[in-house]
């Protein structure tokens, strides 16, 4: 069984057919689609989800793996590990932290190994917003994706715009999406209980 593609590919009918001034032509007539995408429910293959339980080239901790196999599966408890490791740079004034430029700087790491280091640097219990790893939602999700790859669950990262910031703006936005047997579920890693 192949993956259902989206956007809808579909089965071309090759017919021959007389135009005038022409001897024969070839007419392409669309047929019906070769998947039919139903968007409450996708049925997924076990090849596609093998696929987002690999780490990919980005998502891969090629320093720390230990400190990832040991973050928690559950999703809330993953949300509350990270939420107590990781502080948004744009919301720090909100918990009371004022950014110096070279820890605002720290939101520009790419890598999860970068993210790691600052993350694990305070050891492994929560701490206060002093204390916590520097991000931006890119990194919430990195590293959400990371740990859930890392112990085998199917998850992959969605970039879009979240209109639940501020009300008539979209803003752009990282989430991840986690397979829960039976469709992808959207999860923001970076809300957490004051950003509600």
């Amino acid at each position: 069984m192949r993956p259902p593609v989206f956007g809808g590919r579909y089965e071309y009918k090759a017919e021959v057919c007389r135009r005038p001034k022409r001897a024969f032509a070839v007419r392409l007539t669309p047929m019906r689609p070769r998947w039919i995408i139903r968007p409450w429910r996708i049925l997924m293959d076990m090849v596609t989800l093998d696929y987002f339980r690999e780490p990919g080239p980005h998502s891969t901790a090629k320093k720390d793996k230990v400190g990832l196999a040991g973050a928690p599966t559950d999703i809330a408890d993953l949300a509350a590990w990270i939420h107590g490791r990781m502080l948004h740079e744009h919301w720090a004034s909100r918990y009371g932290e004022e950014l110096t430029p070279e820890r605002r700087e720290l939101s520009q790491r790419r890598s999860v190994d970068a993210v790691l280091d600052g993350v694990l640097a305070g050891g492994d219990s929560p701490r206060p917003a002093a204390g916590r790893a520097v991000g931006v939602c890119s990194h919430f999700s990195l590293l959400a994706v990371s740990a859930l790859r890392a112990n085998g669950c199917a998850t992959r990262s969605r970039c879009g715009f979240g209109t639940y910031f501020a009300p008539d703006k979209a803003i752009d936005h990282w989430v991840v999406e986690v397979w829960n047997g039976d469709r992808w579920r959207m999860v923001d890693f970076q809300i957490d209980d004051f950003q509600r």
